[in-house]
């Protein structure tokens, strides 16, 4: 790290690496698949979030990557870090995939409540 040219970055750099370390040690505990309901018969989130990804890929929203990418990280529990192995690229590239993702269907979201 250049400590000398950016010392607030490389703090929050060794930081960022330190917790990536540390949450990486610790074992993960499987988790069962979303309930499709809950006690009230209300659809579970992870229903509702499935449904606005089918929806934004068939209007042309997203691809069908990026509904995928959001539905793996965001519903199934994937971590992102095993996905960036998995396909080969930086997990960095594939957060910022999903937050440009994201940030489409908060904003298709907020113009269609207006």
């Amino acid at each position: 790290y250049p400590l000398a040219r950016r010392p607030g970055r490389v703090a929050a750099n060794v930081l960022m690496d330190a917790s990536r370390d540390m949450r990486g040690a610790v074992p993960r505990p499987e988790v069962p698949g979303p309930d499709p309901t809950d006690d009230a018969g209300a659809a579970h989130p992870g229903v509702e979030l499935t449904e606005v990804l089918c929806d934004a890929v068939h209007d042309g929203l997203l691809a069908p990557a990026e509904a995928s990418l959001i539905a793996r990280s965001r519903i199934s529990g994937h971590r992102l870090s095993e996905m960036a192995v998995d396909r080969g690229i930086p997990e960095r590239t594939l957060f910022a995939r999903r937050q440009r993702a994201e940030r489409r269907l908060a904003t298709a979201y907020a113009a269609s409540r207006h």
